[in-house]
Order: C-alpha cells, then sequence, then structure tokens
C-alpha cells in the first residue's frame, strides 16, 4: 500500500537535511556537514515551490518531500564525491531547478543499463505511462510491460528501486506500476 507523506515545515524539512547528513553509522555515506545557510537556501527554494498538496490547511508545511529528496540524493551522490571537507557550502550547491530538472536523466544515467534497455524503459516512461495531453500519469500491468515493453523483471526491480516506479498492489489484483510521483509528469 503505498504512502503519501506530506508537506514538510520549514523546521521538518531542516531537520531532514541537517540529521541524516550528520548521523554516524553504516550508511553508503560517511557523515559530513550541511552549512545553514546551505540548508536555509534549500529550504527557501522549496519553500516557494507550488504547494501540490491541496488538502491542507497549514501555510506554514509546504515543502514538498519528494523534491527535497532529490536535492539531498544530489548532493550524496553528486558533491561529497569530491569534497575532501566533507562540508557542503552554499556556493558548492547548483542551482536546485537544475537538479530537479535533471533528476530523471540521473537516475536512468546511474542504472547503468545497456543503451537498447534504456531506450525501451524510456519510451515506456515517457509514451506510455504519460498522458502527455493531461499531463497524467497512466497505469500499466506487469504483464504489458513485460511482455510489450521489453523490459525485464530485473530492470523493473531497478526501475522501482530508483524511485523512478512505484507498484501499486490491491488485494486481489495484477500487480501494475505508475511513475512515483506527479511532479515527474511535469515536462
Amino acid at each position: 500500500n503505498p504512502y503519501e507523506l506530506r508537506p514538510l515545515s520549514m523546521k521538518q524539512a531542516q531537520d531532514a537535511i541537517k540529521k541524516p547528513a550528520s548521523t554516524p553509522g553504516e550508511f553508503a555515506t560517511e557523515p559530513f556537514e550541511i552549512k545553514d545557510e546551505t540548508v536555509y537556501g534549500i529550504c527557501d527554494y522549496l519553500w516557494n515551490q507550488p504547494n501540490s498538496d491541496l488538502d491542507s490547511n497549514f501555510e506554514d508545511i509546504r515543502i514538498e518531500p519528494f523534491t527535497l529528496q532529490i536535492i539531498c540524493q544530489h548532493i550524496e551522490r553528486n558533491l561529497l564525491r569530491d569534497d575532501k571537507d566533507r562540508i557542503i557550502e552554499v556556493h558548492e550547491l547548483p542551482d536546485p531547478n537544475e537538479i530537479i530538472k535533471n533528476y530523471y536523466n540521473d537516475v536512468l544515467s546511474h542504472l547503468t543499463l545497456p543503451e537498447d534497455i534504456l531506450q525501451a524503459v524510456g519510451v515506456m516512461i515517457e509514451e506510455k505511462m504519460i498522458y502527455e495531453q493531461d499531463q497524467r500519469r497512466l497505469i500499466l500491468y506487469k504483464e504489458i510491460i513485460l511482455k510489450e515493453c521489453g523490459i525485464t523483471e530485473d530492470v523493473l526491480k531497478k526501475l522501482v528501486e530508483s524511485r523512478l516506479l512505484r507498484e501499486l498492489t490491491a488485494s486481489g489484483t495484477k500487480s501494475s506500476y505508475e511513475i512515483s510521483h506527479d511532479w515527474l509528469v511535469i515536462p
């Protein structure tokens, strides 16, 4: 069952950036510091984005967790790799618009798929899973993905793990998939 994570307050978003970054443990990334100025810059940018939660009655809760995660993931995957002091300063962070705009292609490039499979994935997502006229996500049954789109179960699993797709399962129905977030549908 999908769980809908609602928008965050400014404080919740700041904590969601700083706390995991500085927490020691057995994680893929060693602890690092994100300067307060950088955190404020990220949160200010996200605060000023349109709020997609039309059910929210709270003006102080408006930072989308999905876009926050995209920016934090970019910091971990791209900035820390070459950052010797393990401190992320505001001048090191690219334009958040560019990070978000490039997210789809960045995820696909990290999957390291053969070119023909990568092309099949692109056609499936861009042409079969989006109703462009209304900018809406479409659901595809697993059988269609495997038989008609030329995608293997292993690749499908990678697409779900990368958060590009989400699996929908309901009692008594066949497995189906959709693009994980409405935000990814917007051109």
